[in-house]
């Protein structure tokens, strides 16, 4: 278990195994790493889970998992779309022609035609 996780304590803070006497599967299985990395279900709909991926790893911990949005979901959403907003109005339409990244959320009516093109 990686020192990420350790810090939200309980049985995340009780790593016995090693990279030298234990193969690393057993530390996936014994500490659920699957589990504990999946990102929330709201997350992986939400239209700016891209740039953040569901937030750090211990801001989503509620105490008992981490199948749960960032604790400062709200923020990172906000910061996010600032960001594509910015992005949008001060770059020319033809470095998105050039990309075709830009966010369908995030899409002015500029931009879309931009891209079409």
């Amino acid at each position: 278990m990686n020192d990420v996780a350790r810090i939200c304590g309980g049985e995340y803070s009780q790593d016995i195994l090693n990279i030298f006497d234990h193969p690393l599967d057993r530390h996936v299985v014994q500490y659920r790493i699957e589990e504990v990395q999946r990102p929330a279900g709201d997350c992986l709909a939400c239209p700016q889970f891209p740039s953040c991926g569901g937030g750090h790893l211990p801001h989503r911990f509620d105490g008992e998992g981490f199948d749960n949005p960032s604790l400062y979901c709200e923020a990172l959403f906000g910061l996010s779309e600032r960001i594509h907003r910015v992005l949008l109005e001060d770059l020319p339409p033809e470095v998105w022609r050039k990309r075709s990244t830009v966010p369908a959320a995030t899409r002015t009516m500029e931009t879309q035609d931009a891209v079409r093109q």
